[in-house]
């Protein structure tokens, strides 16, 4: 991971405004547990490419993360009014609704269970690896 994650600053040193890497980079690191990080890059990737939900959901995985419960609230809601159908979202928003509503007792490990986990892609940060919108940037 740690290799790939080196590969992924160098595509970024060499093209900031690759949407494609900055997510790649910012699930490998939040799949290594640094969010802080993550949110950045995630951030950046639903900038540079608005339209791609998947980006703009892993940004909002990413600010569960961190516990910023009303920033990735809004952010699940943003993906269903664009596509009311994308279930990892309602999922998500449900768990927030659910952790806001419940003692703060249940929360003393982590957060409640039922909050999403990062999507499959990742496990293979990679630029290629990732979902790639229909604008993606070409291969390096």
């Amino acid at each position: 991971a740690d290799k790939s994650i080196a590969q992924l600053r160098e595509v970024l040193d060499a093209d900031p405004r690759h949407a494609e890497a900055h997510n790649a980079l910012g699930l490998a690191l939040l799949q290594q547990g640094d969010a802080t990080a993550a949110v950045s890059h995630l951030d950046q990737a639903a900038t540079l490419a608005p339209d791609d939900l998947e980006r703009l959901y892993n940004l909002g995985v990413a600010k569960l993360k961190l516990k910023a419960l009303d920033e990735a609230a809004d952010i699940f809601s943003r993906v269903l009014a664009a596509d009311p159908g994308h279930a990892m979202s309602k999922e998500a928003l449900d768990a927030i609704t659910a952790a806001k509503s419940a003692p703060s007792s249940s929360s003393s490990k982590g957060g409640p269970a039922a909050l999403p986990k990062p999507p499959p892609s990742a496990a293979k940060p990679a630029p290629s690896a990732a979902k790639p919108a229909p604008s993606a940037a070409k291969p390096a």
